[in-house]
């Protein structure tokens, strides 16, 4: 504490210049003076004092033969009483402080958070609607409005919270979960093969089975029907309902060229500076910004703030590189290998994430400045698909029940 307050009241730093640097020691101590950053040297001694002793000091020199050089008075007391009479720097400090304050009264800077679905630029452009941009009075936003507006707007939303911390705006959304799709049991259908194969395993939850383990299939056919026969209650017509997975085989190719043209550095890169005020642009530059007809662009922004509170202001640096395209030659083995992995995806995708991937086989073929990669695989999968019976199928009656129907 007493060093803080010898701060502000103001210090002294001083070099003296004496033959017995101990005597100057002894008479500041028996004067009281309160020494701070003593070091001796060769022709005196450097020290540092409170601005109020600096006079008793010289006494203490003039006493003793010693001389002070250099005096460097600092603190906050000395400082205001420099810059008092400076009333243009004052005034600027004044209008400094006061433009921050009135700067946290606006947004400056919004972010959206917890969309996949829904487009940023599209939850944006709702909010600018309702007030909530760049440069807009944060006083003026009523939080809990707005949200309910959004939810009305933007029907893929359940929740929206816009919370505003200074001049910063953080908009926070969850999307709505569609509803799983819920099969009407009551209308009657089939399960059709969705794709050819031979069943390897089959449960049949609702309906009448049609095939069975082992049999093949091909894509269309009627595997559980809608159709059930009974001695009492004669025909009647259920929703089928059954898992069914089959053995099912594919033949994929891809091709892909062993010359390519590929993007490389150039030596040549140079930098471009901007401000943005708000919404506007000042560049910094005097050229068109094109750099050349090939190159890459690297831009970084950044939001300036002070004390906490975002600023009408952002830095913009673009960085451009020259890049030059340069035939190459891909090897065939990475060409191979790259196509391998783009054909299994696609076959994984293709027999969805219940499916499995039993065995596969790729041969490839090369020529004309091509590489073909044919894969062969085997797999097991879901292939039951539900089709709601025709009216043909409903019509459809067997003769023990048209008899009993003219009896």
């Amino acid at each position: 504490m007493e060093k803080i307050l010898a701060f502000f009241l103001g210090l002294a730093s001083v070099r003296v210049e004496c033959a017995c640097p101990e005597e100057i020691l002894n008479a500041c101590a028996g004067a009281g003076i309160v020494l701070r950053k003593v070091q001796l040297s060769e022709d005196g001694l450097t020290l540092c004092v409170r601005r109020r002793d600096l006079a008793a000091l010289r006494c203490v020199c003039t006493g003793l033969d010693a001389r002070i050089s250099a005096v460097r008075i600092y603190g906050v007391l000395p400082f205001t009483e420099r810059i008092r009479k400076r009333y243009v720097l004052l005034a600027g400090v004044v209008i400094c402080i006061l433009a921050v304050w009135l700067s946290s009264l606006f947004i400056w800077q919004i972010t959206v958070s917890g969309n996949t679905g829904v487009r940023t630029d599209e939850i944006l452009s709702q909010l600018e609607e309702l007030g909530v941009h760049i440069g807009a009075c944060r006083l003026t936003v009523n939080q809990s409005r707005i949200s309910n507006e959004m939810l009305r707007r933007l029907t893929d939303l359940s929740w929206i919270a816009v919370n505003i911390s200074g001049s910063r705006a953080q908009v926070m959304v969850r999307e709505e979960t569609p509803a799983p799709e819920i099969a009407d049991e009551s209308t009657p259908a089939v399960i059709c093969a969705g794709k050819s194969g031979v069943i390897s395993s089959m449960t049949v939850r609702s309906g009448a089975a049609a095939a069975a383990v082992g049999d093949t299939v091909q894509a269309g056919d009627i595997l559980v029907t809608g159709q059930m026969d009974s001695i009492s209650s004669g025909t009647r017509y259920v929703h089928a309902q059954a898992q069914i997975r089959a053995r099912t085989w594919y033949t994929m190719s891809a091709v892909m060229p062993v010359n390519a043209r590929l993007r490389t550095p150039g030596t040549e890169a140079r930098s471009k500076n901007a401000l943005i005020f708000g919404k506007n642009r000042l560049n910094l530059y005097f050229d068109s910004g094109i750099f050349t007809a090939e190159y890459d662009k690297i831009i970084n922004r950044k939001d300036l703030s002070f004390l906490g509170s975002v600023l009408p202001v952002r830095t913009e640096k673009t960085e451009i590189f020259a890049s030059v395209l340069e035939e190459t030659q891909i090897p065939e083995a990475d060409a191979v290998s790259l196509l391998q992995r783009r054909l299994t995806q696609c076959l994984q995708t293709e027999i969805g994430e219940n499916g499995q991937i039993v065995s596969t086989d790729f041969s490839t073929q090369s020529g004309n400045g091509t590489v073909t990669v044919i894969l062969r695989a085997e797999c097991e999968e879901e292939i039951g698909q539900t089709r709601v019976m025709t009216q043909d199928e409903l019509a459809a009656r067997s003769p023990e029940d048209k008899e009993d129907e003219n009896e």
